[in-house]
Formats: structure tokens, sequence, C-alpha cells
């Protein structure tokens, strides 16, 4: 075979597998026509069920999944599987069987370091348990009254660790050792490429396939911006590759392109320009809430809950009239009355500010909590748009439970979620401890989003960001960064 037509058929191939690779789904064969593989589904084609051992119902608007070891039922034996999935809480499932009465809480972590839980804030202790037994089925309803509007707007930081990698890279690097070796993201080597159209416009939703050595190591799509970033280190299979093969797919038209692969990753973009013209028009967007709903969230979910509703009704009136669908995910940890709790896109902004206004934190209480699940849940169980822009806030006070063997860890998720093309946005709540912080900052680094930090009295913890960082009300920041997104996606 000729070099030219080797890198025809590879071309062929990564287009059939930019789609068919997504974990997790069943891979269909090339379908011929003419002799030509046609493209299969890409990541954003349905969604995904939880691992076997949790189990979905519907409730009243919302999709509840709850750990099914601890209820008594098993998940179907036909259930599609995620990445993560193994034992059950490595020999608490019994006890977990017969109502946990005589067990530590499932999956509790050995004793961390002290060096972990050096300088974090004071940690609120979790709401007591509810006298009255479990809420209403749909989460936490309480009465629906409104939360109060605040006074005292919800003061916050950001940074864009992106814009400053070398100063994060050295944070990432230095305190890696905060989390489980599973756990751990090597971004030491970063590309990022951005890719315009004919006449120089950003071309958000381009859907890119990086291959090596005959392997397909990494997809997703670009951001509003045109941008995908990719971190060769975190896929094994990347080991010895010397050039990559990537392949750029907008509507009908791909393209092929090498990159010799440098030693250290790129400071500079990788720059590549379609001969296609950028789609116009009003902008789709997704926007998705992800709370953490456990008790430590009690004493300041109301004032997350009207900055959150200030956030919606502004956003709504914003120019250029986006066509909005709002999301919402929940999630506590694995005993308590669900695991995560999902509230449908919807365009219906009544039903989706009556949904806002029926959250209630309870549960928890041993520190980290289901986020794993939660990410999970908010990435790859909700029905994200194709064409729309794609953004994720995640407000939290707790690390992830990264002792649990059943579930989906985040890593992947993160995965799932540059394949998707979704920036998730973490928000750090009082108390969060520095792994708690780890994990958000990298959450955000590897999304190409921002990380977010609630200040209180002006004197919160900065979560290891050194240096200036911006200052806002948090309100005003999340709009602010969503007409940014879709002043760019637009544009």
């Amino acid at each position: 075979m000729t070099p030219r037509s080797s890198k025809i058929a590879l071309a062929l191939t990564l287009s059939a597998a930019l789609a068919a690779c997504s974990r997790d789904e069943e891979r269909s064969g090339s379908d011929s026509q003419n002799g030509k593989p046609s493209l299969g589904k890409d990541a954003l084609d349905g969604t995904k069920a939880p691992p076997p051992a949790y189990a979905d119902t519907k409730e009243e608007g919302w999709t509840t999944t709850r750990y099914a070891s601890a209820s008594g039922s098993g998940g179907e034996s036909d259930r599609e599987t995620s990445e993560g999935g193994g034992g059950r809480f490595g020999g608490h499932s019994e006890a977990l069987r017969r109502g946990g009465a005589d067990m530590p809480p499932p999956g509790a972590p050995a004793p961390e370091p002290e060096a972990l839980m050096e300088d974090a804030a004071p940690r609120p202790a979790a709401g007591p348990a509810d006298p009255a037994g479990p809420g209403p089925a749909i989460g936490a309803a309480g009465d629906g009254a409104a939360p109060p509007e605040t006074a005292n707007p919800l003061k916050a930081g950001e940074v864009d660790d992106n814009e400053k990698f070398d100063e994060y890279l050295a944070y990432h690097q230095d305190q890696a050792k905060l989390l489980p070796e599973g756990y751990r993201l090597d971004i030491s080597e970063r590309y990022v490429l951005e890719v315009t159209d004919e006449k120089g416009r950003t071309l958000p939703n381009c859907r890119i396939g990086i291959a090596g050595d005959d392997h397909l190591l990494w997809e997703g799509r670009t951001d509003s911006r045109g941008r995908l970033g990719f971190f060769p280190r975190t896929v094994k299979e990347s080991e010895g590759v010397k050039e990559f093969q990537i392949t750029f797919q907008y509507g009908d038209h791909t393209t092929v392109k090498d990159f010799s692969r440098e030693p250290h990753g790129s400071d500079e973009p990788w720059k590549v320009q379609l001969p296609v013209a950028k789609r116009t028009g009003a902008v789709d967007l997704d926007l998705l809430f992800l709370l953490d709903t456990t008790g430590s969230m009690g004493d300041e979910i109301a004032r997350v809950q009207a900055t959150l509703l200030s956030i919606t009704d502004r956003i709504r009136k914003l120019e250029g009239n986006p066509r909005i669908r709002y999301g919402m995910v929940l999630y506590r940890d694995l005993w308590d009355e669900y695991v995560t709790r999902r509230f449908g896109f919807t365009d219906d902004v009544e039903a989706f500010d009556k949904a806002l206004h029926e959250v209630s934190a309870n549960g928890g209480g041993d520190g980290p909590e289901a986020m794993n699940m939660g990410l999970f849940a908010a990435v790859d169980q909700m029905d994200w748009g194709k064409e729309s822009l794609r953004l994720a806030f995640l407000v939290a006070d707790a690390s992830p439970h990264m002792d649990y063997t059943d579930d989906v860890p985040y890593p992947t998720t993160l995965k799932s979620a540059v394949a998707r093309g979704i920036k998730i946005f973490p928000t750090a709540a009082s108390g969060l401890e520095p792994v708690g912080s780890y994990v958000y900052r990298q959450i955000a680094q590897f999304t190409l989003a921002r990380f977010l930090f609630i200040e209180y009295g002006g004197s919160g913890a900065t979560h290891g960001v050194e240096g200036s960082y911006a200052q806002n009300n948090l309100d005003d920041i999340v709009v602010r960064i969503v007409r940014e997104e879709l002043a760019a996606f637009a544009e």
C-alpha cells in the first residue's frame, strides 16, 4: 500500500471510529456503501444507563438513581455498564443488603494524611436526619416556597488555569499525592487545537478524532472558541507514538492532517482552517446545574437557589435571543434517599424554576460524597444537543468518594465530557478541603472551563490559586461567562 493510500484508509477508519468508539456504546462495524465505511454514532448519540449496582426510577418529572444493593435489588443482567464498574464496596455490600445497621458508612476511606486537611476551612456539620423520614419523592421538596432574596449576594473568585498553565501545572504536580493512583491524570503534555472556518471564524462543534499508530487515542468537539484540549499522557495507548493523525469533521466535510508530537507538548495552539462555512443563526444553549444536596450544604442552599434563580432570569434576557434549555442534576451519597436525581433539559422556564425551588439539602455526613455519580449523570445521562453550546455549573462543598468500586470514576467522565463537548465550571462552596480543591480545578482545566470559588467576608480560601484572580458576585460571574460563551459561539 502506498503512503497516500495508507493515509486515506486511516482517514476512513477514523471517520467510522469517531462515533463508534464511545465507551459503553455497542460498536457497530463500518456499514459499507460503495466500499466506503459510513459514519456511525458519535458520543452525543443517546445516553448511558447507570452501572449495574444502581437502578433508575422516574418520579414526578425527575429520574432518580439509587444504589440498588442498598435497597436489596440488583441491576438487570442486561443493563449497559460503564467503565469503573467492579466489586461492590469491598466487603460492605452484604451489610448494606441487611440494611446497614451494623456497618460503618459504605466505602469509608482509610485515614487521610494530615497534609490533606491543612489549611482547610472548617466544614459545616451535616444537617440532622429528618425526623419525619425521607422527604418527598422529588427530592427534597419542602413546601416549594421560593428561596428568600439575598440582601448580600454570594461573592466569588474565578481563575482560568489554562491561561496560567505553567503555574497550574506546578500546583497539579506538587499536589498529585492527594489523589489515589488511579485518579491521577498526567496533563504535563498538553496540546490545544484551534479550528476556524474558511473566513477565519471560530468553529464550534467540530468533531475531532486523534489517532496514533493505528489507535484512536482521543475524540472531542470544539468549544465555542473552536478549541479542543488534548492530553496524550492520560491515554496509555499513546506511549511511543511520534506522530498524530487528526481527523476534523464539520457537517459533510472531513479533513485529515498530521502533527508531529513534541516532547513536552506545545505552548502554541495547533491551528487548522477548514474549507467550510460556519453555521449561523440563533444559538441553542443547553445549561445544566449540578448540585451537591447533602446536609453540609444546608446552611447555604437557599442562597445558592436565589443565586441560580437570578442567573436563569438574567440569562433568558440576554441579547441574541438564544434558545435555552435548562437541566439539573442533584447528588448525595450511596446510603441516602437518592444517589442522583435528574431533571431533564427543558425550555419550560416555569417548570424548571419550580424544580429549583423544591431543592433542599439532607444526608451525607462522612465528608466525601457521590460526586462521581453526579458527574456521570450530568455528562452521560442527559440529552445534550448536538449543535448546542453545552455548559454545566457544579456547586458543591466536598470531594468525591474515590474509594467506591462500583461507580464511574470522574477521570473517565471527564474524557466523556471532552468527547461530548461539555464544559464544566466547578464552584467551590464553604469548607472544601484541599483534595476537593484539587479535583475541582482539575475538572475545570481538563474541559477548558474556569474554576469558581465562593468567598465569605472577603477572606475565603483560595484553593491553591496563586497571585491575582477575578472577583465579583457569583451571579454576575456566571452570567458573564455564559454571555462570553454565547458571543464566541455566534461570532
